[in-house]
């Protein structure tokens, strides 16, 4: 499960030979009008509601990877990147004691792709940041558990108490309110129901990598009088951050 970005990055890469062609960028605030659109504006809203504390001077870059018009595909592509500060800029950072002085370019944030159907509606998206979806943790305890093979679900959940993580299933309430129905809501341009929230320690296998440490919830979402459309999100458990969406046939 942890390389499922990168398994999807490939996937998309081979069989549909993606071809880098419309960039739009603009600030965190969404100042292009190119963003208005509604895919580049969902993206954004979805990513502003789902990692609030991203500060408004940050710099949100969409990038057109595939489109219907330019590949045979199923799926129109965007992928982002949100930086601190501007593409191609950078900053002077003087010299004092034994600092050298030196060049400071952007720092990614956070990266990923949404994808979505020929009707305009998302099917799935990637999220991954290296402080702000705490990779470096979980890939950590991930390592861990699945060096044990032995583990039954109990010691897989002490080792993620231990390893300091706020969501684990001890504090599913906490969870639960942490969640942003409302935000999703604005972003789909409908009304969000939560179904259900599970959280999955290791998988029932215990072959490859099987150590999971995700909460998996299914919300129901309805953007007018049609049919509802169900969607699967999966959140790692230090921050409760979303690092996975998609709809319910799918899988992370």
């Amino acid at each position: 499960m942890r390389n499922s970005f990168a398994r999807y990055i490939l996937i998309r890469a081979v069989t549909a030979l993606s071809v880098l062609s419309v960039s739009a960028t603009s600030g965190w605030s969404g100042s292009n009008a190119t963003c208005e659109s509604r895919p580049y504006r969902m993206v954004q809203k979805a990513l502003q509601v789902t990692f609030p504390d991203i500060a408004p001077t940050s710099f949100l870059a969409l990038t057109v990877v595939s489109s219907f018009d330019q590949v045979p595909s199923t799926f129109g592509e965007i992928a982002f990147r949100i930086t601190d500060m501007s593409p191609g800029s950078e900053q002077y950072l003087g010299g004092s004691g034994d600092r050298q002085p030196g060049i400071r370019k952007p720092q990614t944030l956070l990266e990923g792709i949404f994808a979505f159907n020929r009707s305009g509606e998302l099917e799935q998206a990637f999220i991954r940041g290296d402080s702000l979806t705490n990779k470096e943790k979980n890939e950590a305890l991930r390592s861990t558990a699945n060096a044990h093979h032995e583990w039954t679900d109990v010691e897989a959940l002490q080792a993620l108490k231990g390893a300091g993580a706020t969501y684990g299933p001890w504090a599913r309430d906490a969870f639960l309110k942490s969640l942003p129905i409302k935000g999703l809501g604005d972003a789909f341009k409908g009304t969000v129901a939560l179904k259900e929230a599970n959280f999955v320690a290791l998988s029932a296998t215990r072959e490859g990598d099987f150590a999971v440490f995700q909460w998996m919830v299914v919300f129901e979402i309805k953007g007018g009088p049609g049919e509802a459309a169900q969607y699967k999100g999966s959140f790692e458990p230090f921050g409760g951050r979303l690092t996975w969406l998609g709809k319910s046939k799918l899988r992370p």
